[in-house]
């Protein structure tokens, strides 16, 4: 399957959520990638040639909340 094809697919998928779920993924930065780095592999606990079928970099959403509430009441 070509990359273009495949990335067709991906945006079709994410456009068939249902909205909540949609929403939730408002301030994500999706990318579609032949095959994962070295770093992306090391990060989830993988070696080459293990398979990787999606990756999340980044603060989880609860404790981006509790950052934010605690940046909020310190700045009051």
């Amino acid at each position: 399957m070509r990359r273009r094809d495949f990335e067709r697919i991906v945006l079709q998928a994410l456009e068939q959520l249902p909205p909540l779920f949609r929403e939730a993924l408002e301030n994500l930065d999706i990318q579609v990638r032949w095959r994962p780095s070295l770093g992306e592999l090391r990060r989830a606990g993988l070696r080459r040639g293990q398979g990787l079928l999606g990756l999340y970099l980044g603060v989880p959403l609860p404790s981006r909340s509790n950052t934010i509430h605690r940046k909020r009441q310190q700045s009051n």
